[in-house]
C-alpha cells in the first residue's frame, strides 16, 4: 500500500498500518495527532493535536 515510503527509507510500524488500513477499507478520514506516523497517500489524515502540544 505504501511503496513510496519504502523508497524514501521510511519505516511503517505494523499497528500504523493496520489503522491505515481500517481507515482506507470504510473510507474514514483518521484524526490523530501523530501525523507523521501516517504517510499513506491513499490516507485522509486529519490532525487533532492533544492538550500538551
Amino acid at each position: 500500500m505504501a511503496p513510496h515510503a519504502a523508497k524514501r527509507g521510511v519505516t511503517l510500524h505494523q499497528a500504523d498500518r493496520l489503522i491505515d488500513a481500517a481507515a482506507v477499507g470504510a473510507d474514514a478520514t483518521l484524526a490523530t495527532a501523530n501525523v507523521d506516523d501516517f504517510p499513506m497517500e491513499e490516507l485522509h489524515v486529519e490532525h487533532w493535536p492533544t492538550t500538551d502540544q
